[in-house]
């Protein structure tokens, strides 16, 4: 699902470190001490790395709300293309529904082989504005980014904020 490379983030032990360790511990005890310092030094720099990974996305995206932050964040790290065209749309959907509207991503997941984000637009703004805009949206979608238009989706909700 995910390509957990440590890159770095966190202060390690080196080889050197438990080289160290096995020069100066009972043999018996090394061999337990150097796995458990080395699984714990996997496990928590790669879940720390997702975590950072997670948190980068959220603050690159602080114009939407989540309506389940880890599934989205998730699915836009394994869909970059997705994710790069978020922030922009921040800016372009604020400007056309207003910047009292409430934009919230949630993932309709039907699978590993059907997933699709949607923006949800909570706005004020009546039906035919809404309708005009997503009809030149996914028109736009499909001839500009065809890779991400069935990837993305967006639903109008004038419903007010």
């Amino acid at each position: 699902m995910f390509n957990n490379t440590f890159t770095a983030t966190l202060p390690v032990q080196t080889d050197s470190y438990i080289a160290d360790l096995i020069l100066t511990k009972e043999s018996t005890k090394i061999k337990r001490s150097h796995e458990t310092l080395g699984d714990s030094v996997i496990e928590s720099t790669s879940q720390y790395s997702i975590e950072v990974m997670r948190n980068n996305v959220r603050m690159v995206l602080n114009g939407y709300e989540f309506e389940n932050p880890t599934d989205e964040v998730d699915y836009l790290l394994q869909n970059f293309d997705v994710l790069k065209l978020l922030p922009n749309l921040v800016i372009h959907l604020r400007t056309t529904f207003g910047s009292d509207s409430k934009l919230v991503l949630d993932l309709l997941n039907e699978g590993p082989e059907w997933q699709t984000l949607f923006i949800n637009v909570h706005t004020k703004c009546d039906w035919e504005k809404s309708k005009s805009f997503v009809d030149t949206f996914l028109d736009n979608m499909f001839d500009l980014f065809p890779s991400v238009a069935s990837k993305l989706n967006i639903n109008i909700n004038p419903d007010g904020v």
